[in-house]
């Protein structure tokens, strides 16, 4: 089985974008395929390790973020309000529609703050965890696109997109 989930987070420094994906896939049903908890934990701290100062270190400018964020979202939760049977759902097209406008508001407030706070940050990666069990050979891929506001003392939450790939 596979599946692919994208979700935004809001976190304080990038080294917990992990960390929080991980807590809100645990509130997902029990029929997704999630790690186990000791690996949960292990996931978590590996996330952990890579942290350190926001800065950009993906080679993506801030508007290159905020094209990937968008395209990504809207390829993933597009499918959010067409059924399976064509039928068109115009509650959840609004709120998926009104969610990417609130990001396009975000990242144009973040790119008309840049002067003495320093230039919008960036980062983005991508991990891949793996578990062997007598019922399958499973893996997570969780990647990740982030963007904060500021630098230093200064710098604000990051709002981060994180898709996260199941296969078994």
């Amino acid at each position: 089985s596979r599946y692919t989930i994208a979700l935004l987070v809001v976190v304080r420094n990038f080294g917990d974008i992990l960390q929080r994906a991980v807590d809100l896939l645990a509130k997902f049903p029990g029929f997704i395929a999630l790690p186990h908890p000791d690996q949960r934990r292990d996931i978590a701290s590996h996330g952990s390790e890579s942290s350190g100062e926001l800065e950009s270190s993906c080679g993506l400018t801030p508007e290159g973020a905020e094209e990937v964020v968008c395209r990504a979202l809207s390829r993933h939760w597009g499918s959010a309000y067409v059924g399976t049977d064509g039928e068109f759902y115009t509650r959840a097209q609004r709120l998926v529609l009104h969610v990417g406008s609130q990001l396009h508001a975000l990242f144009g407030m973040a790119r008309c703050g840049r002067g003495a706070q320093g230039d919008p940050c960036v980062s983005s990666g991508s991990k891949t965890f793996y578990a062997s069990s007598l019922r399958a050979y499973e893996s997570w891929t969780f990647s990740w696109t982030a963007f904060a506001a500021g630098k230093g003392e200064y710098v604000s939450n990051a709002v981060a997109l994180v898709v996260v790939h199941y296969d078994e």
